[in-house]
This record gives C-alpha cells, structure tokens and sequence, in this order.
C-alpha cells in the first residue's frame, strides 16, 4: 500500500513532468519565431558561369518557405503550437497526454524533414528545435504510459 510520501512524490513527479511538456514546445516555438531556424539555399549563376550557393535563414513561419518547397519548418511550427494548446489542456486534464504523444511526434518529423535535401538545410538553430521537440515526444510518452498503468491499476 502506498504511504502518504509515496502519493506525494507521484504526484510531485506528475507536475513537474506536465510543466516540463508546456515548457519544451514553448521554448521550441521561440526558437522557431527567430530569423535563423530554417533554411533556404538559392542557386546563383556567377560570372563565370558556374552555379553558387547562396544560403539564406528564415524563420519558420515565412511563407518563402512554401513557396520554395520546404514544407518541414512551417508545419513544425502549426504543429509546436497545437503542443502548445495541448500542453495547456494537459493542465486540467490528464487524458491530453495521448493527444501530445502522437503530436509531437508528428511535429518532431516535420522538424527533421528538411534532412531530406542534405544537411545543409538544417541551421544550429533546427538543430535545437529538433531536439526540443524530440524530448516532448519522449516525454508525452513516458506521461502516457504512466497515466495508462494508473488507469488499469483504479480499474483492478
């Protein structure tokens, strides 16, 4: 049976994780409103005739994004806002870390698929974001099989 100190600690436990899945994304969507997250590499004719590289950095919300196919920052960001709206609901109530989970996730593949074109599209800044993101997927994990054992242990 647990003891008072037990109860305690869980639920310790329980709200520093829950404060932690509101403050990855939150931290992840400030990195990504800056001007140096995403990247976008322009070829330009030099006057000798060969091609040049020319990288730029965006931020993730800009719509040049789109427009040059680099769809990965932009749904990263709609996507780290709903981690945000979700990590709000996992405050009041306990069942959003499924929602999370699956979220983040989703959010951490969209962060990492610039790769897709070679590593020269991701900036330190991506980088970051990428982790941030990874580590809330990790994390709405562990808080969702955490909340399942609960759940089957009040069923028994």
């Amino acid at each position: 049976m647990k003891t008072r100190k037990d109860k305690e600690d869980a639920l310790m436990k329980k709200t520093v994780l829950t404060v932690f899945l509101f403050l990855l994304p939150l931290a992840a969507l400030i990195l990504e409103v800056l001007p140096y997250g995403a990247v976008l590499v322009f070829g330009t004719q030099g006057a000798g005739g060969e091609i040049e590289a020319i990288r730029t950095l965006t931020s993730y919300f800009d719509p040049l994004l789109i427009g040059y196919a680099n769809f990965g920052p932009p749904l990263a960001f709609f996507l780290t806002c709903a981690l945000l709206l979700c990590g709000i609901a996992l405050l009041f109530k306990t069942e959003a870390c499924l929602a999370l989970s699956v979220i983040a996730v989703f959010a951490f593949t969209a962060s990492i698929l610039p790769l897709i074109y070679g590593i020269s599209y991701l900036s330190v800044l991506g980088i970051a974001v990428s982790l941030l993101l990874g580590a809330e997927a990790v994390l709405a994990h562990i808080m969702w099989r955490a909340h399942v054992k609960a759940a089957a242990k009040t069923e028994n």
